[in-house]
């Protein structure tokens, strides 16, 4: 059935005229190992890199006289499959940036000599199933030659044991050192909840919050002589943000690692609710949600007030909060983060009418009273004494 719907998807590629559009990218390969001994064999890993949503991929695995192709393993992202070395994958979640396409295995044939593999005829179709030519990548292989153990015997009885005069090949039987194409990387570490580094795995989709503005990336190469070259920046902007992490291989070989980090926007709260509103002398019972509250018998011109706020971003205002009469009404107005507005309102129902004397007004009257009781005590004990 795969093959069926791969076959549809081609063949509509296939019936309209290929354009030059916006799709572009590239394809690599990179092997295990790439000096092999006679029969021995590597597996090689294929990527691909493009600036657009890639829905199928197309490919041909060649590879020269002196090797041959064992299997070949499509990545798990894609649907299709790579039989006899010709890849024909498609998918429902399109790719883009670098991603991994397929790995195969080769073995070296008994020749000593340079070879090379080739992915060759290699085509991206776009999110509309247009296709792109990509172009064709090569690696060379080098077979050595069969090392040869020289078995130390001592020389039977009747042989002539005079040296030769010949000159020995004294290269004979040693293995050419080669430039290693592992750009893979041992070890990557970002400083994101969630993420987990998987070796096969280059391209990575995390999400942050709004309050997190930059990132930490450490990471270390599988092979000593890979250069890592990190980001210079890793700062986050609001939205998406792609980090690349390059591996540079011993012989100059790629491979990229991609980081998509989503920094969510800044929500301000519309909270505008109170967590604590006491008025002293006073017992009211209390709720965020409830905004009307009445008071009986206020003695006070004004009141005593404790407010706090359930978001320590909102704010409030007290009006009419002083000279209180009957049926006036204090408004509390909460403003939240967002602008969102509420008001609490707390109606004084009854203000005593007991006179609000000031104590300076009462010891001045308690003095004046006190003098004229000493003068009338003076004069009582006068004329008493007069009689």
């Amino acid at each position: 059935m795969k093959k069926k719907i791969l076959f549809t998807i081609l063949l509509f590629g296939a019936l309209f005229p290929f354009q030059v559009g916006a799709l572009s990218g590239n394809i690599n390969v990179s092997c295990d190992k790439t000096t092999l001994s006679p029969q021995e064999s590597t597996t090689c890993h294929v990527t691909g890199t493009a600036n657009e949503e890639v829905s199928t991929v197309s490919a041909k695995v060649k590879v020269g006289d002196q090797l041959t192709l064992v299997s070949v393993k499509t990545d798990s992202i894609w649907q299709g499959d790579g039989d006899g070395g010709q890849i024909e994958l498609y998918t429902d979640t399109n790719k883009s940036g670098t991603f991994a396409i397929a790995t195969f295995t080769i073995k070296a044939k008994s020749t000593a000599g340079d070879t090379n593999v080739m992915i060759d005829s290699v085509y991206f179709s776009d999110a509309a199933f247009e296709q792109f030519a990509i172009s064709s990548v090569t690696r060379n292989i080098h077979i050595s030659t069969p090392v040869v153990e020289i078995p130390d015997e001592e020389p039977e009885a009747g042989h002539d044991n005079t040296p030769s005069t010949s000159t020995p090949d004294t290269n004979y039987g040693q293995n050419v050192d080669h430039k290693s194409s592992d750009a893979t990387l041992k070890s990557l570490t970002v400083d994101v909840d969630g993420f987990v580094f998987d070796k096969n795995k280059v391209e990575y989709q995390l999400e942050v919050d709004n309050s997190i503005d930059v990132i930490h990336i450490s990471a270390e190469a599988t092979d000593d002589q890979a250069v890592v070259t990190l980001p210079d920046h890793l700062n986050l902007n609001v939205g998406n943000n792609v980090f690349e992490i390059k591996v540079t291989a011993e012989d100059g070989t790629i491979l990229t690692y991609r980081i998509n980090v989503n920094r969510l926007e800044n929500v301000l709260s519309n909270n505008a609710y109170l967590s604590k509103l006491v008025i002293a002398d006073h017992e009211i019972n209390f709720h965020k949600e409830t905004t009307y509250y009445v008071l009986e018998k206020v003695t006070t011109s004004s009141l005593d007030l404790q407010i706090e706020t359930e978001n320590e971003n909102a704010t409030y205002q007290v009006y009419g909060n002083q000279n209180l009469t009957d049926q006036d009404a204090i408004v509390i107005r909460v403003t939240a983060e967002d602008g969102t507005n509420q008001e609490y309102i707390i109606y004084v129902n009854e203000v005593s009418k007991t006179p609000n004397i000031p104590i300076s007004s009462i010891l001045c009257v308690c003095f004046l009273i006190l003098s004229i009781s000493l003068n009338v005590f003076q004069f009582w004990k006068h004329k008493t004494s007069h009689k």
